[in-house]
């Protein structure tokens, strides 16, 4: 869910491989669309991500 929703604010197809290595801002993502990106994934889940649990971190594949 969430790879999808950064997917949708970075123009990326369902196809495009997603780097999970790579931190928000080096992906292009400036802190006010990360914040939009918290919202939207908070308004799905029906539930409040601490800034510090987004904030930052990398996605790292399994």
């Amino acid at each position: 869910m969430v790879v999808e929703e950064l997917k949708t604010v970075l123009f990326m197809t369902s196809r495009d491989e997603f780097p999970l290595d790579i931190g928000f801002f080096d992906l292009g993502l400036t802190s006010l669309r990360l914040s939009e990106v918290k919202l939207a994934l908070e308004q799905k889940l029906e539930c409040a991500i601490p800034r510090p649990l987004y904030w930052g971190i990398r996605l790292r594949a399994g």
